[in-house]
């Protein structure tokens, strides 16, 4: 089963999910090293390794909580119980790829320092050279967008109702929730309670679906679609992504550090840390020193690119 994971993630390449706030308050003049821009439409599912139960550390990374199972297992699909006339039909569904909505949007609020929108799921293509007006040089990092539709959007007297809103702080507690789903697949291999999910939107059943936490005045209508105008050129964003799993490795890969000399007596200490705590007082290694473990494989999020 892990190997399958490894294939299935070396193919698809990795996701990230992409969120701006328009109220970021940035301190002081901001010294970009990095940004990111949109080309193309594409997005790919992240598949999570398990690490399962030991004695030693391991990573913190669980799988997904899919309450719903997207995927029929293999012993079960079969298109016995699937007519011409059906078949048929759900082709030409999935060659029209357009979502009609049921009622005219919302009238759109002005936006204020405290709005929160709502981002995009996106997948990484690679990371090109940029040059300023001033001739510096910066690091762009191109990422594709395809296929990303409002699933379903939830009020904040609806969010209230189905998480604890209390944990979000005061000035920001009046928040509501949006599910953005993308890339459409075929239903025929999916549940019917997972393709159930996206009829009320007049949507195909997506491959990977992301929930973000966005203000009352930035709420979109369910089966709206998301491109890459939805940022504009100056904004900035907050990337999340998945890092590359390195597996178990040592202190020079993983922290960079010098290691021991080559020569002059060094028996077995060439990429050895050294020493890890005191002989004497608090005879004990502290929390938090840099030694072997697990590298990449987790969650971060970069916050303050540029468009």
């Amino acid at each position: 089963m892990a190997q399958a994971l490894r294939a299935l993630c070396g193919a698809f390449g990795s996701s990230c999910r992409i969120g701006n706030s328009l109220g970021a308050k940035l301190p002081g003049p901001v010294r970009t090293e990095s940004a990111i821009s949109f080309s193309g439409s594409f997005v790919n599912v992240d598949f999570v390794r398990h690490g399962g139960k030991s004695h030693s550390h391991r990573r913190q990374v669980k799988i997904n909580p899919y309450h719903i199972l997207p995927e029929i297992p293999a012993v079960e699909k079969t298109q016995e119980r699937l007519t011409e006339e059906n078949a048929q039909f759900l082709q030409q569904v999935n060659a029209d790829n357009v979502s009609p909505l049921k009622a005219p949007p919302p009238e759109r609020k002005p936006f204020t320092y405290w709005t929160k929108r709502t981002g995009l799921i996106c997948k990484k293509i690679g990371v090109i050279p940029q040059w300023l007006t001033n001739g510096r040089r910066i690091r762009c990092s191109v990422v594709q967008v395809i296929d990303n539709h409002v699933v379903s959007s939830s009020a904040p007297e609806e969010f209230a109702k189905q998480y604890n809103a209390s944990r979000y702080k005061p000035k920001v507690r009046n928040v509501g929730c949006m599910v953005v789903g993308a890339e459409s697949i075929d239903p025929t291999n999916l549940t019917d309670d997972y393709v159930k999910l996206f009829e009320p939107a007049g949507l195909q059943p997506k491959r990977k679906l992301s929930k973000f936490i966005v203000t009352p005045d930035a709420l979109v209508q369910p089966g709206t679609a998301l491109r890459a105008t939805h940022f504009r050129t100056g904004d900035y964003v907050d990337v999340g992504a998945k890092t590359i799993d390195h597996g178990f490795q040592g202190v020079m890969k993983r922290w960079k550090f010098k290691g021991g000399p080559a020569t002059h007596g060094a028996t077995k200490f060439h990429r050895r840390p050294g020493s890890i705590g005191h002989g004497a007082h608090n005879s004990k290694v502290k929390k938090g020193k840099k030694m072997p473990g697990f590298m990449g494989g987790k969650y971060q999020m970069q916050r303050c690119l540029q468009v």
